[in-house]
């Protein structure tokens, strides 16, 4: 009994130091942690004890990388929506968007033109999440979680509704610099 006690105990162990690496570069917790001495700062990466989750609350996996971006830029898409089992897709010219960016002209918000991201399966995702980078690194993005005519939109400069700033690419930022995992 003793012997399971301790492997339990080393599991435990190793489990929270794993989600606590993880989670140190993570946004999705409060801000006034950070403000207020509760959170550290060390090479750029806050010290937090949550981990960052997809919009469906499972960890966020590996996307695939973006063809275009709001960093490199892009025109603007005209396609369908659709919903299929309460998640939003976007296909276009016959393409469905997967593991990868739109600027996509969006019919709920009066049909302007605003970038999404479509996780791998190809549905959009909100909150935050971690995006591979054309240079080989994640960065955190948010995406509007509310069902206001933006959902899924990103958010570009200023301060998100939870309390983080982003830069004008959409980009989790710390004292300027662009956040990475």
């Amino acid at each position: 009994m003793r012997n399971i006690l301790k492997g339990a105990a080393v599991v435990m162990l190793v489990a929270a130091v794993a989600v606590s690496s993880f989670a140190a570069s993570s946004p999705a917790r409060k801000k006034t942690a950070e403000t207020t001495g509760g959170g550290s700062s060390s090479g750029g990466s806050v010290a937090v004890a949550t981990v960052s989750t997809s919009s469906t609350g499972a960890p966020i996996q590996n996307p695939v990388t973006q063809a275009v971006s709001p960093v490199a830029g892009g025109g603007a898409v005209d396609g369908n929506w659709t919903q299929v089992n309460g998640q939003w897709r976007f296909n276009a010219n016959g393409h469905q968007y997967a593991g990868e960016w739109v600027n996509a002209s969006n019919p709920y918000a009066g049909g302007v033109n605003q970038w999404f991201y479509f996780d791998a399966a190809g549905n959009m995702v909100t909150g935050w999440q971690w995006i591979l980078g054309a240079d080989g690194q994640y960065y955190c993005y948010y995406f509007n979680p509310v069902s206001n005519g933006s959902k899924g939109m990103a958010q570009f400069g200023g301060v998100t509704p939870d309390g983080w700033d982003v830069n004008g690419f959409g980009q989790w930022q710390v004292s300027g610099v662009a956040q990475t995992r």
